[in-house]
């Protein structure tokens, strides 16, 4: 008997996630030994969004190329309800990110670059922005493979 329509989607929704965030560190991990080590914190920061990005986008290509799953498109709901929620129940969240002095908002993120960070700053950046860009440049490689037309994934012929 084959399982309901919804505990399979489901399923697939949990491991199209778990690939958005621990396949991208499985290999960023591989990446960052062959690229070096950063000297400054800030370097460290840049390259992890940049290589947090490019991995998460081309293992969403990959993923929905080869197995067409509509749900990689939407990994990114659950990390952005989650990261919103943080930024509304934040005491600063009543200002706008835009006015002068909202650096507070955005330091609570981690993504005050100006200076000097709180541990509980990076804390977030790392555990909460990261995770939800993931998602998101998984679901935009997704989207990129769903936009490529289907004749031409048909044509390709393993060897």
């Amino acid at each position: 008997m084959p399982a309901p329509r919804w505990l399979r989607i489901s399923l697939i929704y949990i491991g199209e996630l778990l690939t958005a965030l621990f396949g991208t560190s499985f290999f960023d991990l591989g990446i960052r030994e062959a690229i070096g080590k950063p000297h400054t914190l800030a370097a460290a920061t840049l390259r992890e969004l940049i290589l947090s990005i490019v991995i998460a986008s081309a293992l969403g290509f990959i993923s929905f190329w080869f197995w067409h799953y509509k749900t990689a498109l939407w990994v990114w709901v659950m990390p952005v309800a989650l990261l919103s929620l943080l930024i509304l129940g934040h005491p600063e969240s009543n200002r706008s990110v835009l006015q002068a002095g909202s650096s507070d908002t955005l330091s609570y993120l981690g993504l005050d670059f100006s200076g000097v960070q709180s541990y509980a700053g990076y804390r977030m950046f790392y555990t909460v922005v990261i995770p939800t860009l993931r998602t998101l440049a998984y679901s935009g490689g997704a989207l990129l493979a769903l936009l490529i037309p289907r004749q031409s994934r048909k044509s390709y012929q393993p060897t």
